[in-house]
């Protein structure tokens, strides 16, 4: 228990990220009725929940990963459901994408990963993701200790920090608000996380006009 507590202590500044992106999301998504959300690079492995799929009671979201290894769908007792996909749901429609974390792993670049956004005729994109881009190799390794951030550390590159830290810091905030500028959304709102965070970025993106009667 000593040791939860403390590990807890230590990466509390995450946990207030999330948070924050969730208060955030709520906000801008309270009076869109029937809130369709696309999880945009949801992870491999299917979760009971993605954490962007309780923004509104009865919203429906699609998790897509190109390295699912099969389409599942899930429910979510009296309130939402999840389908999770592997292929790309062309020809529907969503208010918001979250790439929550996502885009750092994709073998496109963050400026034509979002280009292919534009297919699903959405108001609004949220990027939440690292920003490494003027951090020291001491620097991260003191903030980069969550839970699933030394998970990933082990499984995908093998403990190796140096390239952990090289890979995390190939692209960050200038790259990703170029990204969502240069693909026709304008820039509402940037936020960074604090403390053990300070690295985390949300920046939130939105069409000045969607014509959704034709999608």
């Amino acid at each position: 228990m000593d040791n939860y507590l403390e590990h807890y202590h230590r990466t509390e500044g995450n946990f207030h990220f999330y948070l924050l992106i969730i208060d955030i999301l709520k906000d801008l998504t309270k009076d869109v009725p029937n809130l369709r959300v696309l999880d945009y690079g949801a992870g491999a492995i299917p979760y009971t929940i993605t954490p962007i799929s309780v923004l509104q009671k009865d919203q429906h979201t699609v998790a897509y990963d190109p390295q699912l290894a099969e389409d599942i769908f899930k429910a979510l007792p009296g309130i939402n459901s999840i389908q999770w996909v592997k292929e790309p749901p062309l020809g529907q429609a969503f208010d918001l994408a979250v790439c929550h974390f996502s885009l750092h792993h994709m073998t496109k670049p963050p400026m034509e990963a979002l280009g292919e956004l534009k297919d699903y005729h959405l108001s609004l994109v949220t990027i939440a993701d690292y920003d490494f881009t003027d951090s020291t190799f001491e620097e991260f390794r003191k903030v980069f200790i969550a839970d699933q951030e030394l998970k990933e550390l082990r499984t995908v590159f093998g403990g190796d920090w140096e390239a952990c830290f090289a890979y995390h810091s190939r692209f960050g905030l200038n790259a990703y608000q170029q990204a969502l500028e240069t693909n026709g959304f304008n820039l509402i709102r940037i936020e960074r996380g604090k403390g053990i965070a300070k690295n985390k970025i949300l920046l939130i993106g939105k069409v000045p006009f969607q014509d959704r009667s034709n999608p």
